[in-house]
């Protein structure tokens, strides 16, 4: 927020309209009934995320900016998803956002505002949020799908004003971006970290979808996977849209699905085997 629109908020030279920008601010004439209720609005008014003005909207609560964080691992995935609800109103609200954790989740986590940890409901629409900007961390790990040779991680994000937001995701063991399809027209890699602008989307985005094809191999019991650790890693990670200014944009990949070819192989010997009793047969016949 520039210095100008700071001195116009404190002294009231701003209008009524133009002030309704900052959605939970009074009107125009603020500064002018009362200089220090100006200045406490502004400074409540800079303790969230650093994005541009608020617009106005119907809902009591929306979300105000979203930040989700995910390590990949070869059969199961990692989620630190980070969410700035905003209350319009000066009352305590519904959430009335579809938030939801997948299911089955495994050590879901979950705190409001830098609180105390805790174990949350699979259904978090239900919470309450007071006026003004609410910080909510949630923490869970996830299974991957597996679709016949294709693996599958799959993250609802959620619509505010306009969507706005950033996922990342970090591949670990030996994946590499070089073999990762996802469902949105811009996305960036260094070949180990996958970064997406929800907002430069030129589509509405509700679930990012990140796939790739894998070749058979040992599945993981969630009951022996230090989930607590893996977190403790994942919270250390702190990626910025900076750390990103020198990706690549990801390239489009074909998703080959392995169990296809091997039914197709046998689709070709059973033909075959046709094929060879028939001329078989034939032979026997004219002999």
């Amino acid at each position: 927020m520039s210095a100008k629109v700071l001195t116009d908020l404190v002294s009231g030279r701003r209008n009524r309209g133009k002030c309704r920008r900052f959605g939970f601010l009074p009107g125009g004439f603020l500064g002018v009934v009362n200089p220090i209720i100006g200045i406490a609005a502004v400074v409540c008014c800079l303790n969230g995320p650093a994005h541009a003005d608020v617009e106005a909207s119907a809902q009591p609560t929306t979300v105000y900016d979203q930040k989700h964080y995910i390590d990949v691992y070869s059969n199961y995935a990692v989620v630190r998803s980070e969410i700035w609800v905003l209350n319009q109103t000066q009352q305590r609200q519904p959430l009335a956002l579809p938030l939801r954790l997948p299911e089955p989740s495994y050590w879901p986590r979950l705190r409001r505002d830098g609180g105390s940890w805790q174990i949350p409901q699979m259904y978090l629409d239900t919470m309450t949020v007071n006026p003004g900007i609410t910080h909510i961390e949630i923490y869970y790990g996830s299974l991957l799908r597996d679709r016949k040779g294709i693996k599958q991680f799959l993250l609802h994000v959620l619509q505010g004003y306009r969507p706005r937001g950033e996922v990342w995701f970090r591949l670990l063991d030996t994946l590499t971006s070089a073999a990762f399809s996802v469902n949105v027209a811009r996305a960036y890699t260094n070949g180990k970290i996958i970064y997406i602008p929800l907002e430069a989307q030129p589509a509405r985005t509700d679930s990012i979808v990140l796939q790739w094809s894998v070749k058979a191999g040992l599945s993981t019991a969630p009951h022996r996977v230090s989930w607590e650790r893996h977190f403790a890693q994942l919270r250390s990670w702190q990626p910025d849209r900076r750390s990103a200014s020198s990706f690549q944009p990801l390239q489009p990949v074909t998703i080959q699905n392995h169990d296809f070819y091997v039914v197709g192989l046998a689709l070709v010997l059973m033909v075959a085997v046709i094929v060879a009793w028939w001329l078989l047969r034939r032979r026997r016949q004219t002999a």
